[in-house]
Formats: structure tokens, C-alpha cells, sequence
């Protein structure tokens, strides 16, 4: 009943567009936390196209993690969508680059994340440094130190070994294999091998960064 009337908080929170408030983000991280795996990919649906308003503190990202990771394919989609224009600020914030990695760990669809997300970080911008020189978007995220992550999460081969790169909250967002129920079995929302998925979005970003 209490699981229940949370809930009903939340959708009414979501019908009057709360996403932005942080006690809003707090009381929907709390309920994230304990809810079912089918509850929450209901949810997502709702909440992909409102990510980018719940990435400003650490709950409300989280929220989208969560949602990243029990979401359809679609849903997944649809964040990336959301998240269009604020990738590279998104992995340089201290709290949204965590949502960015689950989504593209969880992703199937790797030439939807090469295009929304890893072509966004390679796009040299137009605007000019105080040196005179085009901005190195990528050198800025290699040396951020969460921005960082991103590219260990994708050059390290083994999973004992690039998790010691990550601190256990870290680890407490991406390390779980998320599944649903189907049918009465658990089921993981992601099909793809990740070492497969790795490779395929390493090798999209390798030569930019051997040039870096």
C-alpha cells in the first residue's frame, strides 16, 4: 500500500512536469530503488523524454539510470534523444555522466549510440579557444574526471579490471546485469554481449582517440 501510494505522487509529479525538483527526484529515486523491474520500465516511457530536466543532481540521475537500464529499446532511444546537444556537458557534470555511461552500456543498438552520443563528443566545435586553436572537446573529456569514464568503460577488456577504475557508487549503478520478468523467467533487457557492444563502440571512436 505504501509502495502504492508513492506512486500515485509520482504520476501525478509527472503529469505537472516535476522533473526539475529536486524533492521530486529525491521521493522518485527512493521509489526507483525499491520497486519492481516491471514498474519501472512502465515508468520510463514516461520519464525519456524528460531526462535531461532530472540530470542536474545526483537522485534524479539515478532515476534515469534506472530507466536506462529497465526501459525498452525504445525508451533507450528516446533518452538519447532527450540528451541531444548535452552530451559532452553531461559527462563533465559531476552527477549526469553516470546516466550517460548505464545508457550506453545498456544500449543494443550501438550505431544509434555512435550517432547520438559518441559523434556529438567527436564533433570539433566551431567556437575558438583563447590560443586561437579549435577546441579538443575529446582532450577535455580525457582529462575530466568523470568525462574520463567513458572511455575507460570502453578500452579496458576485462570486467575486474576496469572496475577499479569506478568507486563502489559508481559501481552500484553500472556493475548490476539488469533483468525483467518474462513469462516467469528473468530475462536480461539487453540482448548483445557486452564485450561485443565495447568493441563495436570503441572501434567508432579509436582513431580520434589515438589522434588525441
Amino acid at each position: 500500500s505504501a509502495m502504492d501510494f508513492v506512486q500515485a505522487i509520482i504520476n501525478k509529479g509527472m503529469t505537472k512536469a516535476f522533473y526539475g525538483f529536486t524533492y521530486f527526484q529525491q521521493l522518485f529515486a527512493e521509489y526507483i530503488d525499491v520497486a519492481d523491474p516491471g514498474d519501472i520500465r512502465m515508468i520510463s516511457s514516461s520519464v525519456a523524454d524528460h531526462s535531461i530536466h532530472l540530470l542536474s543532481t545526483r537522485v534524479g540521475t539515478r532515476v534515469v539510470a534506472a530507466c536506462a537500464s529497465y526501459g525498452t529499446p525504445k525508451d533507450r532511444k528516446r533518452i538519447c534523444k532527450s540528451l541531444k546537444g548535452y552530451t559532452s556537458s553531461s559527462l563533465l557534470h559531476r552527477d549526469a555522466y553516470l546516466a550517460l555511461l548505464r545508457l550506453v552500456q545498456v544500449t543494443d543498438d550501438t550505431v544509434s549510440i555512435q550517432k547520438s552520443v559518441l559523434n556529438e563528443i567527436l564533433t570539433k566545435p566551431k567556437d575558438e579557444d583563447s590560443e586561437g586553436g579549435a577546441k579538443n572537446s575529446l582532450l577535455e573529456l580525457a582529462v575530466s574526471e568523470t568525462g574520463s569514464k567513458l572511455f575507460l568503460m570502453l578500452l579496458v577488456q576485462d570486467d575486474e579490471s576496469r572496475f577499479k577504475y569506478f568507486d563502489p557508487y559508481e559501481r552500484s549503478i553500472l556493475e548490476p546485469v539488469a533483468t525483467i520478468k518474462e513469462n516467469g523467467k528473468d530475462v536480461p533487457t539487453s540482448k548483445k554481449d557486452s564485450n561485443t557492444r565495447r568493441k563495436e563502440l570503441l572501434k567508432h571512436i579509436k582513431e580520434d582517440l589515438l589522434e588525441t
